[in-house]
C-alpha cells in the first residue's frame, strides 16, 4: 500500500518569515510537525517534499527551505487521516493558522512542538483508531 498520512518533523533555528504566494507566516524559532498526506503515492509525495530543487506549490515547500528536516513518519492508510489527525494534534500543540490546511476543515496542518514523545505518542493512538 502506498497511500497514508505523513509527519514531517522540522527544525528553525531563528524567526522565518515565509512568503507562500499570496500568505505570509511567521515562524518562531523552534521544532514543528507538518502533518500531510498521499493518497496516491505516498512516498512519491514525501520524496518530493524532501527535494531541494523543485518549483513550490505547496506551504511545506516554502518552509522547507529554511528548515531542517530532524525525521519523517509515514503511516500507510486505506482513508484519509490526514484532518483527523491534524484536529487531534491541535488540541495539545499551538497551531500555525491556515498553514497547509485550505482544502481541510482545521486550523492548520503545522504543530509548534515543545515534547517530540508527546507528539509520537499522539500520532500512534490517533491512527490506531
Amino acid at each position: 500500500m502506498n497511500k497514508g498520512v505523513y509527519v514531517i518533523l522540522l527544525k528553525t533555528i531563528k524567526t522565518q518569515r515565509l512568503k507562500c504566494r499570496k500568505r505570509e507566516f511567521v515562524l518562531k524559532e523552534g521544532t514543528y510537525a507538518y502533518v500531510g498526506s498521499g493518497m496516491k503515492d505516498l512516498a512519491g509525495r514525501v520524496k518530493r517534499h524532501l527535494i531541494r530543487k523543485k518549483k513550490k506549490w505547496w506551504h511545506i515547500d516554502y518552509l522547507l527551505e529554511v528548515a531542517e528536516v530532524l525525521w519523517v513518519l509515514l503511516v500507510p492508510a486505506n482513508e484519509r487521516k490526514e484532518e483527523i489527525l491534524s484536529k487531534e494534534l491541535s488540541r495539545i500543540f499551538p497551531v500555525v493558522p491556515g498553514f497547509g490546511s485550505s482544502d481541510l476543515r482545521t486550523k492548520s496542518n503545522l504543530f509548534l512542538i515543545d515534547d517530540e514523545r508527546k507528539l509520537l505518542d499522539k500520532v500512534l493512538s490517533t491512527l490506531k483508531k
